[in-house]
């Protein structure tokens, strides 16, 4: 291990004080950086997820609750006119000819009969009863003329007292102009002593729907389905003159709620948007700005700040180190901080100015020498001389 770590300070010291800042930087900085940061991206990640499955469990849960609500009001008037005994008896009565029928039918509408509307979406009735001497139209049919039809035969066959029905009227009325229906079907036995079968269609206009989903505003698309078929949702899907269309399997279903709507198993889709990175980028936007800044801008410009306030001093001092060579020794002008850097600065100025001094005492002293040889060179001289004479 210490062999390990030797090699590794050997070869660091190869580097440069650049590369080794870079380096510092990258694995200190940015490598950490990258793994906090996708950390915290991955938090808020899930935790966006979590807030959109939440938002997309309470838009199931409100569209649930206003179908309940619109379809409680229906059920509410079917109530009414489940314990009404005077159309149970309108409808067991037998009559002699269309007159009489019609006379008795007027009365009965403006006594105990009535058309209503939920938020501006009509709301139609309509009685049937097995009694071959109703004549039909209007709010009131034979059993027979209506067995075979897909609403009637539905219920009958369901064995239950009161069902919802969504269904497709197809060529049976060629100039109604919605030929998809909502119907909520009772059966009237309220009164034991009336044999006659019978039972209460409540039509509630298909648009009805259709509008009080869209008024809503919901940022995601829903679909209120019967199995594979789309009831009516907000996003398409509801064209009137139209079979109901089925899901194609490719729909990213974000949630789905099941519910029984009077005898009707429903279900509620909420589809997830498309681009939710994208979304949760740019709802972001700032915050991830503000983390780049703070983690990868600031180190990086503390980093070249170090790496300048190293690199240019040390410059300033190979080159006075170069000048020394040269045997041209010059102090350092402008000697700045308090750092190492700085006091090596200072102790090379205090090495010049002592230097300067030792050539200057050994000049001295090397000039005295020489005057003292010339002094005794020019005795040496003159005694030679005087020894001649």
């Amino acid at each position: 291990m210490n062999g390990l770590w030797k090699r590794m300070e050997n070869k660091m010291n190869d580097y440069s004080i650049r590369k080794k800042l870079m380096l510092f930087y990258i694995c200190c900085v940015l490598l950490p950086l990258f793994i906090t940061d996708s950390v915290i991206l991955t938090i808020l990640l899930r935790t966006e997820q979590v807030q959109r499955t939440q938002e997309m469990e309470n838009v199931a849960g409100a569209v649930r609750a206003d179908l309940s609500y619109t379809f409680d009001e229906i059920s509410k008037m079917a109530n009414t006119l489940y314990i009404n005994r005077d159309i149970y008896e309108f409808l067991e009565k037998e009559y002699t000819s269309e007159l009489h029928f019609y006379n008795a039918s007027r009365k009965v509408e403006s006594q105990s009969f009535y058309v209503t509307s939920i938020n501006s979406g009509s709301i139609g009735v309509v009685l049937c009863a097995d009694n071959e001497t109703l004549v039909n139209g209007g709010h009131f049919y034979k059993l027979s003329s209506v067995r075979e039809e897909e609403w009637c035969e539905k219920f009958l066959t369901s064995g239950k007292n009161t069902v919802v029905n969504f269904y497709y009227i197809g060529e049976e009325n060629p100039s109604a102009f919605s030929k998809r229906r909502v119907s909520v079907i009772r059966r009237l036995n309220y009164y034991a002593d009336l044999k006659r079968e019978k039972l209460v269609r409540i039509d509630l206009e298909y648009s009805t729907l259709v509008r009080r989903l869209a008024n809503m505003q919901y940022a995601m698309p829903v679909y209120v389905c019967s199995g594979e078929e789309i009831l009516f949702s907000n996003a398409g899907h509801n064209k009137e003159n139209m079979d109901y269309e089925k899901l194609t399997g490719k729909e990213k279903i974000g949630v789905a709620r099941e519910f029984d709507l009077y005898g009707e198993p429903l279900r509620i889709l909420v589809l997830e948007t498309e681009s939710d990175i994208f979304d949760f980028l740019q709802n972001h936007v700032l915050l991830i700005i503000l983390m780049l800044a703070v983690n990868i801008l600031l180190p990086w410009a503390l980093t070249v700040g170090i790496n300048r306030s190293f690199t240019v001093r040390l410059g300033e001092l190979s080159e006075a180190f170069n000048q020394v060579e040269a045997e041209s020794l010059k102090e350092i002008e402008n000697i700045r901080g308090g750092d190492e850097i700085g006091r090596l600065m200072k102790n090379y100025n205090r090495m010049v100015k002592r230097s300067r001094e030792l050539i200057k005492t050994v000049y001295k002293d090397r000039l005295e020498k020489q005057k003292m040889d010339m002094y005794i060179l020019v005795i040496e001289i003159m005694i030679i001389r005087m020894k001649r004479e």
